[in-house]
């Protein structure tokens, strides 16, 4: 995760969602490839990738692996999807400090993402016309399935 402090830093730098919006190109999701190391990083409809070999070698990232960056990020722009690991936001530091501040992102997460949301109201969220039984909802009313998909709501 040590480039998704830099890729924020340089979304909110660049102001990239209100310069490039007014752009004319023929291009609705906008990739970025970088040389420092890192994870793949998606915000709305921007998204960055490292590539720091020109070949595929070990403990580097090279172009197979760039490409499968690259899908699974564009795969959150496309469907304009938020990224459920854990990983990035639990980072920390030899300190015991966070190492991502992703709060400036918070105002954002309700618009930018299709499936991920702040509120905690079962009536309020996006997705609740997937509900069978809005009183029955594994992972919220119920926790009798053990299994990944059924956690939360």
């Amino acid at each position: 995760a040590d480039i998704v402090p830099q890729v924020l830093e340089f979304l909110y730098d660049l102001a990239l969602y209100d310069d490039l919006t007014d752009v004319r190109v023929a291009a609705d999701i906008f990739s970025l490839v970088t040389s420092v190391p890192g994870e793949g990083v998606a915000v709305g409809r921007y998204n960055v990738q490292s590539m720091t070999s020109a070949i595929d070698v070990d403990g580097e990232i090279g172009p197979n692996q760039l490409l499968l960056g690259l899908k699974h990020e564009m795969g959150h722009s496309f469907g304009w999807l938020g990224d459920h690991s854990t990983e990035a936001f639990l980072a920390v530091d030899a300190e015991g400090d966070s190492v991502n501040d992703f709060s400036p992102q918070l105002p954002t997460v309700d618009f930018l993402y299709a499936d991920i949301t702040l509120s905690d109201s079962v009536s309020e969220v996006k997705w609740q016309h997937q509900y069978r039984d809005s009183n029955s909802i594994p992972g919220w009313n119920t926790v009798s399935f053990k299994k990944s998909f059924s956690k939360g709501f």
